[in-house]
Formats: C-alpha cells, structure tokens, sequence
C-alpha cells in the first residue's frame, strides 16, 4: 500500500495539471489527511477541495483585475481618513462601494481641488468593483487628451464612459472644474449622476 498512495498521488497531481487546476492539485494531499482526522465524509472532503479551488482562482482573477486597472496605487476605502473631509458620507461612500452605480449606470462624479482626495476615492470604488468582478481602467484626464485628438471627441468619449461603466468601468481625474461641469452637464442630460463635492483644502488629505 506504502508505494501505492505515492503513484495515486502523481496521477492525481497529473489529472490536476491537464485540467488546468492548480490549487487542487498542491492541497488534495493535505486536505485528504485533515478530512480522515475529522472523520469528514467523502463529499464534504470532496467540497472543501473544490472550494480552496475557487478561492484561489477569484483571488488570482481579482489579482489581475487590479494589475490590468494601472492604478497609480491600490487604495481602498477603509485606508481613507474621513475626519480630514467629515462632510463625506461614510454611509454614502459605501453604499458606493456595493456597485448599485454599476448596475444602473449611472455615473459618479468627484468635484474638489487637488489634494482633497478625489483620486482615492474613486480608486477605492475601482478596487470594489474589481472584487465585483468588473473590469476597470484607471486613466487622468492628462491621458485621455493625448490618447484623443479633438477636444469635442473627448468630450463624446468620456460621455460614453461614464454612462456605460457596467461594460467597462474608466475613471478618470485631475480634470479642471470648469471643463469637468461643461461634461457633467452633457452627461446630465441623458443619465442620473452621483455628485460628491471636496471642500477646499490647504493640506493634503492623507489616509491613515
């Protein structure tokens, strides 16, 4: 039996790596021993398995996500500091971070000067949708002008990004308030909006 179990385990690990499942072929071996000492029946050895299985391929999917984003930085709602900007709703903010937006298609839009934390912000809703499942990509307003050549075409794209953002969620920033609010009006248009205003702001909004 001794020179059995190593074979039954390199045609298991086999079998794992022709069907493209890495996680259950490096933990069926120790999984296996953990469900003989707690007397587990075949099926739940056999759902635990399956389970480390899809919670390592949302992890790695969720990974490059994130990595496809070109975030400057990942940052997330709970490292934001809302006593430096107290007339933001947490509430609202997470609320936000369900994705209820996405789903309606409705745009969010953040007003503020710089260092209000506006970027932050819509990278943490970004890094909520990733976990949601949805593709995002991050971009500046600088970026945008050098990827599009007229200004009116800019405008019509950022209208059409902004009103389709559960087929592709962009975010973009750094744009001068007074262009943003001629956008913001074409946007209002044709689509319900989320407005979230900055105050302004001597030092920079920092997170914890």
């Amino acid at each position: 039996m001794s020179a059995t179990k190593p074979v039954l385990q390199a045609a298991i690990q086999q079998y794992a790596k022709q069907l493209r499942l890495p996680t259950l072929g490096d933990q069926f071996a120790r999984l296996a021993e953990e469900a003989v000492k707690e007397k587990q029946s075949h099926l739940s050895y056999l759902e635990a398995l399956l389970e480390a299985e899809v919670e390592e391929r949302d992890h790695r999917a969720m990974a490059r996500r994130i990595q496809e984003a070109h975030f400057p930085a990942v940052k997330t709602l709970e490292e934001f500091d809302f006593q430096v900007v107290p007339h933001i709703s947490v509430a609202v903010m997470r609320n936000l971070s369900e994705g209820g937006y996405l789903a309606r298609k409705e745009p969010v839009i953040f007003l503020g000067d710089t260092g209000t934390g506006k970027t932050h912000l819509a990278t943490a809703l970004a890094v909520a949708a990733c976990r949601q499942h949805k593709r995002v990509r991050f971009t500046t307003a600088a970026e945008m002008f050098t990827r599009t050549r007229p200004t009116a075409t800019f405008i019509s794209n950022s209208r059409t990004l902004l009103e389709h953002p559960a087929r592709r969620l962009k975010l973009q920033t750094a744009l001068s308030l007074s262009r943003f609010l001629r956008m913001q009006r074409r946007i209002s248009k044709r689509a319900a909006s989320t407005e979230i205003s900055f105050p302004k702001c001597r030092s920079r909004c920092r997170a914890r």
